[in-house]
């Protein structure tokens, strides 16, 4: 059993002097659910496909829209409308082993880099919206640390949304990570085996793709928690943000 659920913070974007974000809150939905379209991202939006379950709210710092999300565990390429030569690096990374969530940190960076970047490298639909290639985004230990934190959370607790067990959302867990934000997203999985499933499960899913695709992100972290006794058994989370 694998899920996945996307939240957008939505900032004024490049330039602006105000900040703010959008919290949405659910428990992990079930396979094969599903609500209509928000636009205001504060409302839940299930969908689910060929077993699998998503929840997405997203409202981009670029365009405020809502999208449900849902995972068919197509690749990082699916949904392109263009290259720009980086076909060789897409398939050094296919035939590369599978990077788990118990792995080292480094580890876990360098994978989740080379797959984030090589989905921003090429302009592709996320849903119907299409975005551009957007530039390469960095590694930040400050939104690691409230990466996992939320991932620990979940794991133990054994839930699933992006509300914390202690009513915390990711704006106040990047906060507590001393990280000065204008524009913060998250997205968060469970029951994937490695970094390329939860990728690959965000990719295929439009609001989750938004997310990755969004140009106002500038650095990101991915943590995972391994819990045998819990629900998923895996718990991801990836930070997205723009300093102030």
């Amino acid at each position: 059993m694998v899920t996945v659920c996307a939240l957008s913070g939505c900032g004024t974007g490049v330039g602006g002097v105000d900040r703010q974000s959008t919290d949405i809150n659910g428990a992990a939905p079930s396979a094969g659910a599903a609500l209509p379209d928000s636009t205001s991202g504060e409302d839940n939006v299930d969908a689910g496909a060929a077993g699998q379950a998503a929840e997405s709210g997203d409202s981009n710092a670029s365009d405020g829209n809502a999208a449900p999300g849902g995972t068919d565990g197509a690749g990082v390429g699916d949904g392109s409308s263009g290259s720009d030569g980086s076909d060789e690096d897409e398939s050094s990374l296919e035939n590369s082993e599978p990077v788990a969530c118990d792995a080292a940190t480094d580890a876990i960076a360098e994978r989740f880099l080379a797959l984030v970047n090589s989905v921003r490298a090429e302009a592709r639909y996320c849903g119907t919206k299409l975005y551009e290639a957007a530039s390469t985004v960095g590694w930040d230990d400050r939104l690691v640390t409230a990466a996992l934190r939320h991932s620990q959370d979940m794991a133990q607790h054994n839930f699933f949304s992006h509300t914390g067990s202690d009513g915390s959302s990711v704006s106040m867990r990047i906060d507590a990570a001393g990280y000065d934000w204008q524009a913060v997203g998250e997205n968060i999985a469970a029951g994937q085996r490695s970094v390329r499933e939860a990728v690959d499960g965000w990719v295929a899913s439009p609001g989750h793709c938004r997310n990755l695709m969004n140009p106002a992100y500038e650095a990101v972290a991915l943590a995972c928690t391994l819990d045998e006794g819990s629900d998923f058994r895996t718990y991801w989370t990836n930070v997205l943000a723009r300093a102030s």
